[in-house]
C-alpha cells in the first residue's frame, strides 16, 4: 500500500499555526516528509494568499503596537521603543516562509493547464469549493483544485490535501486521487508508520469489500455497449454476473482510502438485424449473445473509527464505460 507522494497544505493550516513556521506541527512534518520523499505542491493562488496573509498580519501587528503605546505610555522609556514599519515585519515573515520552503522538497505550480471552462462549470453548479453566500466567489480555491487535479492526473499520483476548510474536504470527495487530512499531525502520524503496519491495515480493508461490490454494481449502470458490426442493433443489455478479481489500496489516510480494482463481468445482449432472402426480401431477426469482459476502475472510500473497515464508498470511476460486443448469433449457428 502506497502513501501519498505529494502534499498540498492549505493556507488555513498555516493560519492555524499563526504563520509560525517553527511550530511543532510544521517542524515535525518536515523530517517525516523527507523520510518518505514527499513533495510539497505550491499552486500560485495559494502562494499569493500566504503572502497576503503575512502582509495583513504585519499591518495588524503595527496597529497593535501603536495602540499599546497609547494604553501604556511608559513603553516609550524602553531601550528599543521604536515601532517597526510594516514592511520590516513583512520582510521578516516572508524570510521565514522562504526558509520553511527551503527545508522541504517543493514544486511551484502555475496556471498553464487550468481549464477555465471547467472552473466556470463548477461555478455555475456551485460545485465545491464553490458554494452559497460568501463561498460563491471561491475562484482562487477553484483554480488551486484544478491545478492540483491536472498535476495528479499527469503524474498518476495521489495527493494529500491538508486543510481545515470544509469546502476543500467536500471538493476532495469528487476526486479519487485526492486524500483529505484535517490536520498536519494526522498526516505526519501516517508518514511515520512502518511498512508492516501499513500492509496490515491494507489487508484488513481488502478482507471486507462488500460495500465496494455494491457501489460497483451501481456504477455498472453507466456501461454503454455497442456492437462492432453496424448491421447489428443492440436492443437491450443486462449484466448477469460481476466479480472483483483484484483490489489494491493505493493511498491511505486516517479516514479515507483510494483503491484500484479489476473485475470481470458477464452481460447478455439482445440483438436485432435484417437478413435478405434470395428473392431480395428483407426480414427481421432477433437473438441474444452472452459475452464476458475484463475492466478496471478506481474507488474512494471512507473508513470507520478503527481505520480497518470501509464504512462507505463515496466515489467510483470506471476506466472504460463503452464496451464492445464482438459476438454474434451466427457464432453458434455453425
Amino acid at each position: 500500500m502506497a502513501l501519498p507522494v505529494a502534499v498540498f497544505i492549505d493556507t488555513s493550516i498555516f493560519e492555524g499555526q499563526n504563520f509560525n513556521f517553527g511550530s511543532t506541527a510544521l517542524t515535525s512534518f518536515v523530517p517525516a516528509a523527507k523520510r518518505v520523499g514527499m513533495r510539497l505542491l505550491l499552486p500560485d493562488p495559494t502562494e499569493r494568499e500566504i503572502a497576503r496573509h503575512i502582509a495583513r498580519r504585519a499591518k495588524d501587528a503595527v496597529t497593535s503596537l501603536e495602540q499599546a503605546r497609547k494604553h501604556a505610555p511608559f513603553l516609550t522609556k524602553l531601550k528599543d521603543s521604536r515601532t517597526p514599519q510594516a514592511s520590516e515585519i513583512i520582510h521578516a515573515g516572508m524570510n521565514q516562509w522562504r526558509e520553511f520552503l527551503g527545508s522541504v522538497e517543493h514544486q511551484k505550480l502555475g496556471y498553464e493547464a487550468v481549464n477555465l471552462q471547467r472552473v466556470m462549470t463548477w461555478y455555475d453548479r456551485a460545485t465545491p469549493p464553490f458554494g452559497e453566500g460568501k463561498k460563491r466567489k471561491e475562484f482562487p480555491d477553484a483554480f488551486c483544485m484544478e491545478i492540483l487535479d491536472v498535476y495528479a492526473r499527469q503524474n498518476s499520483i495521489v495527493v494529500a490535501i491538508v486543510s481545515h476548510d470544509g469546502d476543500f474536504k467536500a471538493a476532495c470527495e469528487l476526486y479519487s486521487h485526492f486524500l483529505h487530512f484535517k490536520s498536519l499531525p494526522e498526516l505526519t502520524e501516517l508518514l511515520l508508520l512502518d511498512a508492516n503496519k501499513l500492509d496490515e491495515l491494507g489487508s484488513a480493508i481488502r478482507a471486507e469489500v462488500s460495500l465496494l461490490e455494491d457501489a460497483i454494481w451501481d456504477a455498472a449502470k453507466e456501461f454503454e455497449f455497442r456492437h462492432y458490426r453496424k448491421d447489428y442493433e443492440i436492443r437491450s443489455s443486462k449484466i448477469h454476473n460481476m466479480e472483483i478479481t483484484d483490489v489494491h489500496i493505493v493511498a491511505f489516510s486516517a479516514s479515507e482510502c483510494t483503491l484500484t480494482f479489476e473485475m470481470e463481468i458477464e452481460a447478455e445482449h439482445s440483438l436485432r438485424w435484417v437478413e435478405w432472402s434470395r428473392e431480395d426480401e428483407a426480414f427481421e431477426r432477433h437473438d441474444y449473445v452472452i459475452e464476458q469482459y475484463r475492466t478496471s476502475g478506481t474507488a474512494k472510500a471512507t473508513l470507520d473509527s478503527t481505520a480497518h473497515n470501509i464504512s462507505s464508498v463515496i466515489f467510483i470511476e470506471l476506466d472504460e464505460l463503452k464496451l464492445e460486443v464482438s459476438k454474434s448469433p451466427r457464432d453458434h449457428w455453425y
